[in-house]
């Protein structure tokens, strides 16, 4: 084999995926429930709410109405708001799509988070344009390589498990008029006359639907906290980092201000005044679940709707609630010996493996956030170059000796 086969060779195993993300596993009902609920989207990097939402929503119209991302791009608002959306089939026919509560809640969701000059498409970016459909194609394929599998098979995992319920029912002609097509063996037999008549039939559509689909009923049956518990009876594939499955701290499922906290509605407007006076009431709690291992930092953040460094502000503030005088004098004079600490550090050591190696050290150090520190650096004026030290004789270069 010559030199170029090997390193091509070479080249194809590294690119070669693991055995588990060469194949996107089929979901199970707790996994599919997973994906309806927002904050399973919230892990993906910096995504705003309205994204994640709409993610949930997306997969929400794959699981309960077979909408893949071409029809998806089409779907106008207004018209998912009130239930009455028609799509094209694979013909060019027009058939209606009955979508059930648990979709229509996450469209009402969405209502709020949109911009005021949004167009008319039902998926948006945050500026108000029309949402790329290829855009949830990354998201499947980020969540995926975050929790080891090959996401970008989701949508059609999705399809299929809404197949799976109709393959015992009677009602064929009913069936392919939900599916919008007919490419399957018990619905080849069956003429377009009769798809066509069941299509016009909306209640024969909607009894058919809600007979054979298990998310039908009441959407708060499948969001929020009773939704995650449901998911983790049966959810497989999505692990957070450390190993922990998402949204599934015990408190979530049994605290009642935690499950209070989980079904609030965040409306556009007011959400600053609307978290502070929350936390004020119940953040304290929250940070006793915490600490007693009955809840984590990525719980907290999800239910106050806040970001990362919201939340460290707020466990730093309950720490130094709870100390005594003389633990925060300790404290600050700690702090003060910060800028020196950090002079002496060792060589290429950044703000973050500094924060992470004195943190444990400190009098309070649930009350040393990472930005605070990096504050009191800034004041301080040590975050430039270090100096250098001045030469000496046995310092200086041979060349400049007489």
């Amino acid at each position: 084999m010559g030199r170029r086969a090997k390193q091509a060779t070479r080249g194809n195993a590294r690119r070669r995926a693991a055995p588990s993300l060469r194949k996107t596993p089929t979901p199970t009902f707790g996994d599919v429930l997973a994906l309806l609920q927002p904050e399973t989207w919230s892990h993906h990097g910096r995504a705003a709410l309205l994204m994640c939402v709409q993610a949930a929503l997306f997969a929400a119209l794959a699981a309960c109405a077979r909408i893949g991302h071409a029809d998806a791009g089409r779907l106008l608002f207004d018209e998912a708001l009130t239930g009455t959306v028609v799509l094209k089939t694979n013909r060019g026919r027009k058939r209606p799509v009955l979508l059930l509560p648990v979709v229509l809640e996450l469209i009402r969701r969405c209502e709020g988070l949109r911009p005021d000059d949004a167009g008319p498409w039902l998926f948006v970016t945050s500026k108000g344009k029309k949402l790329h459909p290829q855009t949830f194609n990354r998201l499947f394929r980020s969540l995926g390589r975050r929790h080891g599998f090959r996401g970008i098979g989701l949508p059609e995992r999705l399809f299929e498990f809404f197949d799976s319920f109709f393959e015992v029912e009677e009602e064929r002609a009913a069936v392919a008029a939900l599916r919008r097509r007919h490419s399957r063996a018990r619905e080849r037999d069956l003429s377009q006359a009769a798809i066509e008549a069941a299509a016009l039939d909306e209640e024969l559509l909607l009894r058919v639907l809600t007979r054979c689909h298990p998310l039908e009923g009441p959407a708060g049956r499948w969001l929020g906290a009773r939704g995650v518990a449901a998911a983790e009876k049966t959810m497989r594939l999505f692990t957070s980092a450390r190993g922990d499955r998402v949204g599934t701290s015990q408190a979530l499922r049994s605290d009642p201000i935690c499950i209070m906290l989980a079904d609030l509605g965040w409306e556009r407007g007011g959400q600053i005044a609307t978290r502070n006076a929350l936390a004020d009431r119940h953040f304290a709690h929250t940070e006793v679940l915490r600490q007693a291992g009955r809840l984590s930092t990525a719980d907290q953040k999800f239910l106050f709707h806040a970001s990362l460094r919201w939340v460290r502000y707020r466990q730093a503030a309950a720490t130094i609630a709870k100390a005594s005088s003389s633990e925060r004098s300790e404290m600050d004079r700690w702090i003060a010996g910060l800028p020196a600490r950090f002079l002496a550090r060792p060589r290429g050591e950044t703000v973050d493996v500094f924060w992470k190696r004195v943190r444990p050290h400190a009098p309070l150090p649930g009350s040393l956030p990472r930005i605070k520190v990096a504050g009191v650096l800034h004041r301080a004026g040590v975050l430039g170059p270090r100096p250098r030290k001045p030469k000496t004789a046995a310092t200086s270069s041979s060349f400049n000796a007489p």
